[in-house]
């Protein structure tokens, strides 16, 4: 990856904060909310409020729906394992012992 794929991967990634090992979708999400929280103590007015965070939610839905092949090309790089077989998946439901029936 170059340098350029670099940092956009950190901007898709909230910083690098959706590649958490732990709860990636949770702790991603610290990224909007720090953007929020800028957003609102840098607004004087509740008018100004809703712009900016109006303007923002634009350009982030644009930029964002402007990422769909690069990070769909990067997951595809990296993701190029084996998939796991079924033995080494998470065990069925089915295989766990059942209530007595009445």
């Amino acid at each position: 990856m170059s340098l350029g794929d670099r940092l956009r991967w950190l901007l898709v990634s909230s910083g690098g904060l959706g590649c958490s090992p732990f709860a990636p979708g949770t702790v991603g999400t610290l990224g909007g909310v720090a953007l929020a929280v800028g957003l609102q103590a840098a607004s004087p007015t509740l008018a100004a409020a809703l712009w900016s965070w109006g303007v923002a939610a634009a350009v982030l839905w644009l930029w964002g729906s402007l990422q769909s092949r690069f990070v769909a090309r990067v997951i595809s790089t990296f993701s190029r394992r084996s998939p796991p077989s079924a033995e080494s998946g998470p065990k069925r439901m089915a295989s766990l012992p059942s209530a007595p029936r009445p």
